[in-house]
């Protein structure tokens, strides 16, 4: 649960002692989760996005952070934070971009695949203690050719094209 804490230390000024108040959010994500934004998640656990965000996220030892889409990332901070923001994040699991669909077969030349998504976007300034992994998703791989005996392209052709590579599709 949120709370409010102290952050940074006292400072003298020409009305006396005054200390800077932020919002502390600690989160734990303990199963597979799609499509992470740490200041949605800050929002949604209280913070007024006024004061400076103090947060920790830690994602738990086998917990995948993914995401559903080659355009979106599976781990985003989220942008404009108060000056004084500290952004923390303790990954033990794996944070993971989406891969890229596999390519289209087709008679004259097989199609390419498409891109694989990103896994972490970070539009601010943040700390990470990386004990597993975090990988962009691969690009899908080629389609395979199609064949032909002796040049002709007319009916079926007694010699397949090859396999395409694999993919997960959007």
């Amino acid at each position: 649960m949120p709370r409010l804490a102290t952050l940074g230390s006292s400072s003298a000024g020409s009305f006396g002692s005054s200390k800077k108040i932020s919002f502390s959010f600690l989160a734990t994500i303990s199963s597979d989760t799609t499509n992470y934004n740490l200041k949605n998640a800050a929002i949604a656990g209280g913070w007024d996005q006024v004061k400076p965000l103090a947060v920790t996220i830690t994602i738990g030892s086998g917990v995948y952070v993914y995401s559903t889409s080659t355009g979106t990332y599976a781990f985003d901070t989220g942008a404009t934070f108060p000056s004084g923001s500290v952004l923390n994040l303790v990954n033990n699991g794996t944070i993971l971009g989406k891969g890229g669909s596999g390519g289209a077969s087709g008679a004259d030349s097989g199609g390419s695949g498409s891109s694989g998504g990103p896994a972490l976007r970070a539009q601010y300034a943040l700390n990470i203690v990386n004990n597993g992994r975090i990988a962009g998703g691969g690009g899908g791989g080629g389609a395979g050719k199609g064949g032909y005996s002796g040049g002709a392209k007319a009916g079926p052709s007694p010699y397949p094209g090859g396999g395409g590579g694999g993919g997960i599709g959007n």
